[in-house]
């Protein structure tokens, strides 16, 4: 799948908490946030997100 460049802002502490949470799991922050995106539309969003999979090939 390719990658788009995205930008936006985060509160300094949460970038904080990223920062260091790269370094205990291992991860790059990007990682971490496609992760943790992934995770809320499971969750939030179903639907959106079994179209995701769909798209990607993994339905």
């Amino acid at each position: 799948m390719k990658s788009k460049p995205v930008n936006f802002r985060f509160p300094e502490e949460l970038d904080k908490a990223l920062e260091e949470a790269k370094w205990e799991l291992r991860k790059s922050k990007s990682e971490i946030v496609k992760d943790a995106v992934k995770e809320y539309l499971k969750n939030k969003a179903p639907a959106i997100y079994k179209k995701y999979l769909e798209e990607k090939g993994k339905l």
